[in-house]
């Protein structure tokens, strides 16, 4: 496998989409790369499924930033910011190697750059309450603007601000500690594009971008800054190059 750290120059976003498929990718060699806090974690879940997907999103994410910083999987360190965001320590400080991570059901999405970076990705779900939630999620103003949308463009509407939020969230370092109806986002269903996105999180400017829907899954991502490029790719156990897709 290339080293890839050779491929991811300043100003330079990196996505890859995972499938955390059993069947697919052997589980053993994966549970051998989590550290002892990662293992004690993946036992907590009560189900063998969501136990799995655990072991294997975060065996993958071990698996990439290896390769990004030349170091064995296994022996990669991480430490924790104050809100939780997790961080190497084990890797040269320069340059700085940021990441983040999001999985749901059976898909992971992860990004890497040298500047803050976040991901969120949805499983779009009938379930999911949305009338009550917007109360947690949307500001006053997306509130109302969301009560005006057509009933048909609603659930959509809303789960993509909530992985916009979410990812933004993830890349400013605030995570799950952030409220996300502080933030102000335009409201729409369909994919955007969002450049220079001022929020109370940060002077520094974001830039936010949609993912196309697949299936019912969403996906966004935001970075500090606006990148010069961003390459998406998709992994696979025996192939981690960089190749066009």
């Amino acid at each position: 496998m290339n080293p890839l750290h050779r491929f991811l120059p300043p100003n330079t976003v990196h996505l890859w989409s995972a499938h955390l498929d059993v069947q697919t990718f052997s589980l053993d060699s994966y549970w051998s790369l989590l550290s002892a806090d990662e293992q004690q974690r993946a036992r907590r879940f009560v189900t063998d499924t969501l136990q799995q997907r655990f072991i294997l999103a975060h065996g993958v994410l071990r698996e990439l930033l290896g390769q990004y910083v030349q170091q064995a999987p296994a022996q990669l360190r991480f430490s924790y910011s104050e809100k939780g965001k997790p961080y190497l320590t084990s890797a040269p400080s320069s340059p700085i190697l940021c990441f983040n991570m999001s999985h749901t059901h059976d898909q992971a999405l992860y990004a890497f750059a040298h500047q803050p970076v976040g991901v969120d990705i949805e499983q779009l779900r009938d379930s999911v309450e949305c009338d009550k939630l917007t109360r947690l999620v949307l500001s006053d103003v997306e509130r109302s603007a969301w009560a005006q949308l057509p009933e048909a463009d609603k659930r959509l509407a809303f789960f993509r601000t909530w992985t916009r939020k979410e990812a933004l969230l993830k890349a400013s370092g605030l995570g799950l500690a952030g409220n996300m109806r502080q933030l102000q986002l335009p409201l729409s269903a369909q994919p955007l594009a969002i450049h220079h996105c001022f929020t109370p999180i940060d002077v520094h400017p974001w830039t936010l971008y949609d993912l196309p829907q697949r299936d019912k899954i969403l996906g966004c991502w935001v970075t500090k800054g606006i990148p010069d490029t961003c390459l998406f790719r998709r992994y696979a156990q025996t192939q981690t190059e960089l190749l066009t897709v």
